[in-house]
């Protein structure tokens, strides 16, 4: 429909965080660029931004709603107003990880709470007095602003396979690959991600691949 409209414009699907809410790696086919939400702990933010990760064809990554979560459980727990000792650490550390991983965009989720009620995802109060993580959050876009990222092809791919992950145990599954990727970053190896459908466009500069549970691959792959 997008395209109908305009066939220049760019088109995406915005991923909740969990691997198992929609297919985002054959769903990658049909979009100009990957996106995906996040709402969890810092931990588990590089993985879920790093499973999108579709460069070796073209495609950026972006995440298109994160949120200071800190401040969200506060609130669900009875506890009002900002708390800003935890929520700012968070923004950076999102947005360095961000930054760090090759993202193009990061979008905070939202600009200001509604007007009726407190909804503490914003970066500003609901009459626009802004709160310290809005400091935070400019601050650190002036600062990205001096270093333009520059895109390296990597040697090493992890393979996630494709036909394994659907089916009984899909959680359980998604979850290895999850710490798989963990594994890659903690050995400080430069990485892309692919799967086992894309392989036919592997780049050339690919010398390794890391193919964690390869059951049931098809005799293409």
């Amino acid at each position: 429909g997008i395209k109908a409209g305009d066939p220049e414009a760019l088109a995406t699907v915005g991923y909740l965080q969990t691997a198992t809410a929609a297919e985002k790696l054959l769903g990658a086919e049909n979009v100009d660029f990957t996106n995906t939400h996040f709402y969890g702990g810092v931990p588990a933010f590089r993985r879920t931004l790093k499973m999108i990760d579709r460069r070796f064809e073209g495609k950026s990554l972006s995440l298109g709603e994160f949120g200071a979560r800190e401040a969200h459980d506060a609130r669900t727990n009875g506890t009002l107003g900002d708390p800003a000792e935890e929520s700012v650490p968070y923004f950076l550390a999102v947005g360095h990880y961000a930054l760090g991983m090759g993202a193009s965009f990061m979008a905070n989720w939202d600009w200001k709470e509604m007007p009726d009620a407190v909804f503490p995802w914003g970066v500003n109060h609901q009459d626009l007095v802004s709160k310290p993580v809005l400091e935070a959050y400019r601050n650190m876009s002036l600062l990205f602003r001096l270093m333009p990222p520059k895109y390296v092809e990597p040697e090493v791919y992890l393979l996630v396979p494709d036909s394994h992950r659907f089916g009984a145990q899909t959680d359980a599954l998604h979850n290895a690959v999850m710490q798989a990727i963990d594994w890659l970053f903690d050995c400080h190896v430069a990485f892309g991600v692919i799967n086992e459908q894309a392989l036919d466009r592997l780049p050339k500069s690919a010398k390794a691949l890391v193919w964690p549970l390869p059951y049931c691959p098809t005799d293409d792959t």
